[in-house]
């Protein structure tokens, strides 16, 4: 019993700790960036491996927010089999010029194998038969300067030296592989399948990493680089040289994954900022439209009235201003003729043909009558308090949307009983976007509730996924995923009989767009600012739909 019992407190203790664990390794996370510069994070990683840094040399560049930065960028190293990415771009852009195409032989070689051969299985002899076929090193060397963001005119000396590039350099041969992939058809494919469990991807599986290594033993030296273009929700292009460092490997793969992290946490904080700008945005777009409608209130003929106790108003009255000046003249009208009538009661009451109390009482009452008659109709209705509380009329709406409970979001509209935000595009494609504006929806209540009479008004301030900004960025996307297909299928698996695209091939470019633009779909949430009004019927507070609502729901497409 008592083992027992030291077991069961040992679970506890684990469970505890465990829990506990993700936790701590957030915060350790956090801690290696927070308020921290690149160079810093950098510094920290050489000291903790016990790297030289007069040893390597690598380069970052983030290819959404365009921050750049460099150890030893501009000193040259030896490159290994790097050098077969520019080689490679040379004749995958005259595949694309339609020079060459995927079966032209070189060496008695297609070129598609030579492609997979040099960058999967990094042979330098078939390396060699592609640059020979330049016509030489040097030839090859000056054919990819403009890859490389160099001049032949003015690069400096080393450049022609066997094998050697700087970090600078393979950051601008990936920027412009990158940017211009149409140009460079299959490359990124093929990097994107080589050592899927080696160099920087040992054991950085959490992302795509399209890469090419290089190793090299020459004497006592071992180098050992890699460049990559990593698919982090900001893609990052990074490079490493190392020359005969400690841990080559874990050196490598460590390097990848704290230029992952590090992209992400910084993502994570744009996200937040460019959130909170759009939050901002939104809320002055209400105090402006606030600002607008108290200007046009204080110039109004209406006002409210409360009649009550302390718990609470028992009745509203609303009251028309326009005409009180001419309700005065009418109250001082029946004044004044009560006068003249009681003074003329006064003079048959001293005759003896009335009773002057009597006459006095009938005067008053008629006075208040008349009074009362004029006054009444400017004061307009008196209405019973609607009970209960808007704002739980709107939470219940949005927080259904969000559940997918539709039923439940239209019965607290008082003019649709259907939004058709339940029915689902027939596309796949169609279907991935309206599944991503679903998950996307988010809401806080800004300001308080306004209750006048039977109606209400809230502001409300909701986040969405901006589906017009995807669609203009659609179009982009699908070109530059038809023009890889185009440059990397046969012409008859593309076209019909009347050369137009078969069907196939733009739903396959689509598509791939699609799921391209929202891997990141949240650079395209957005904030809206409602003001939403609300109206009480014997049903409760019911909201009453409108244009700038209905379009914040379809993601700002016109409903």
């Amino acid at each position: 019993m008592k083992l027992m019992k030291k077991l069961l407190c040992l679970a506890a203790a684990l469970c505890i700790l465990l829990s506990l664990l993700p936790t701590a390794f957030a915060e350790e996370g956090d801690e290696r960036f927070r308020d921290k510069t690149w160079e810093e994070v950098v510094e920290a990683f050489m000291a903790e491996h016990g790297t030289d840094p007069d040893l390597v040399a690598f380069g970052y560049y983030n290819t959404v927010t365009g921050e750049e930065h460099y150890h030893r960028g501009d000193e040259y190293m030896i490159t290994g089999s790097m050098f077969k990415v520019p080689l490679n771009m040379l004749y995958t852009e005259k595949v694309a010029r339609g020079e060459i195409d995927w079966d032209t032989k070189f060496g008695g070689i297609a070129y598609s194998k030579l492609l997979e051969w040099s960058i999967i299985n990094s042979d330098n002899q078939m390396a060699e038969i592609l640059w020979k076929a330049t016509g030489s090193y040097r030839t090859y060397r000056e054919l990819i300067c403009p890859y490389m963001g160099v001049d032949p005119e003015t690069v400096d000396d080393m450049y022609w030296v066997n094998n050697y590039f700087t970090s600078e350099q393979m950051i601008h041969c990936l920027k412009t592989l990158y940017e211009n992939q149409e140009n460079f058809p299959r490359l990124i494919d093929t990097m994107l399948r080589a050592e899927p469990e080696n160099y920087f991807k040992f054991h950085q599986q959490d992302y795509e990493i399209a890469h090419k290594y290089g190793y090299l033993v020459e004497g006592w030296h071992l180098y050992m680089n890699d460049c990559a273009i990593c698919y982090t929700d900001d893609p990052i292009l990074i490079v490493l040289f190392t020359d005969t460092i400690k841990d080559p490997y874990v050196t490598m793969t460590d390097f990848c994954s704290l230029m992952c992290d590090y992209t992400q946490y910084h993502t994570a904080l744009r996200r937040e900022e460019e959130a909170r700008q759009a939050e901002e945005e939104a809320i002055q777009s209400l105090e402006n439209n606030t600002s607008v409608q108290e200007t046009q209130a204080d110039g109004s003929d209406f006002s409210v009235g409360v009649i009550g106790g302390a718990d609470g108003p028992t009745s509203i009255i609303l009251s028309d201003k326009g005409g009180s000046a001419g309700m005065i003249v009418l109250i001082a009208l029946i004044i004044a003729l009560m006068a003249v009538v009681l003074a003329a009661a006064l003079r048959w009451a001293k005759k003896g043909k009335l009773r002057l109390s009597w006459a006095v009482l009938a005067l008053i009452f008629s006075g208040m009558a008349l009074i009362l008659a004029v006054v009444a109709p400017s004061l307009g209705t008196v209405v019973t308090a609607p009970a209960g509380n808007p704002q739980e009329t709107v939470t219940e709406f949005f927080d259904s949307v969000i559940a997918g409970d539709y039923q439940s979001a239209y019965a607290c509209l008082s003019d649709y009983t259907s939004l058709g935000l339940e029915n689902k595009p027939g596309s796949e494609a169609g279907q991935q976007i309206y599944q991503a504006l679903r998950q996307s929806y988010s809401y806080k209540l800004y300001g308080d509730c306004v209750k006048n009479g039977l109606n209400a008004s809230q502001q409300v301030l909701l986040t969405h996924l901006d589906v017009t900004a995807l669609e203009a960025d659609l179009k982009d996307a699908t070109e530059a995923a038809l023009n890889q297909l185009v440059q990397s299928l046969p012409r008859d698996q593309l076209y019909d009989e009347n050369n137009n695209y078969l069907p196939s091939v733009t739903d396959s470019a689509y598509s791939s767009a699609v799921a391209s633009l929202l891997s990141h779909v949240e650079d395209y949430y957005t904030t809206t600012g409602l003001e939403l009004e609300l109206s009480y019927s014997a049903g409760g507070w019911r909201i009453v739909t409108n244009t700038p609502m209905l379009n914040a729901l379809c993601g700002g497409a016109a409903y």
